[in-house]
């Protein structure tokens, strides 16, 4: 497990995460450029800065790609 900034807003537990490579943080939403990366073990709400994630190990692509 790992524990990554975080983008603004909650992300629940058990939600799948992406990591924006621009700005270095997780989020649970998808967009151009984002990496599925794992998925949240604790959540994490609006006003926390970090995110627990457990890394998937599979090999991705950035959505959009």
């Amino acid at each position: 497990m790992f524990e990554l900034k975080k983008a603004s807003g909650q992300i629940n537990e058990g939600a799948a995460v992406w990591w924006n490579a621009t700005n270095g943080e997780v989020s649970n939403v998808t967009g151009s450029g984002f990496y599925p990366i794992g998925v949240a073990v604790k959540a994490a709400g609006s006003s926390d800065t970090t995110c627990r994630v457990r890394l998937s190990g599979t090999p991705v692509v950035a959505a959009g790609a």
